[in-house]
């Protein structure tokens, strides 16, 4: 699989130095932001990572965010998302989202990513298709 052979790839991994400099955060990239990061610039797709919108009450952190679609993309694990709890969090966040205007596509670890990455690359127009914004 290419995205697994590139995780190992030093290119790829000056890229996601450069995403973890450029939020300015000291959180360690995941591996399923890894693959979202790394797909997207090798379709060549124009997007900010970890995106902060606020919320009524908060705010929602995207793991990626692309502007001109205004689409807000997060990668969601099992680890912390699984909760009832996180789930209605999850679910209230993304209703108010939608409500402000924004569109929400959901990775989740426990399926296929090529499968949902080519799900959401239907989401984007060619246009969006322009260069990684990093």
């Amino acid at each position: 699989d290419r995205l697994e052979k590139d995780w190992h790839n030093p290119v790829y991994q000056k890229k996601m130095a450069k995403v973890h400099a450029h939020t300015g955060s000291s959180k360690r990239v995941t591996e399923g932001e890894f693959y979202l990061y790394l797909a997207l610039g090798l379709y060549g797709v124009s997007f900010l990572p970890q995106f902060t919108i606020l919320l009524s009450k908060g705010y929602s952190r995207a793991d990626a965010y692309i502007p001109s679609t205004k689409l807000a993309i997060f990668t969601d694990g099992r680890y912390w998302h699984r909760s009832v709890m996180a789930i209605l969090r999850d679910h209230e966040k993304r209703q108010e989202l939608k409500r402000m205007g924004y569109k929400t596509f959901v990775i989740r670890q426990e399926q296929s990513f090529e499968t949902q990455f080519h799900r959401l690359l239907r989401m984007i127009p060619k246009r969006s298709h322009l260069r990684w914004a990093c």
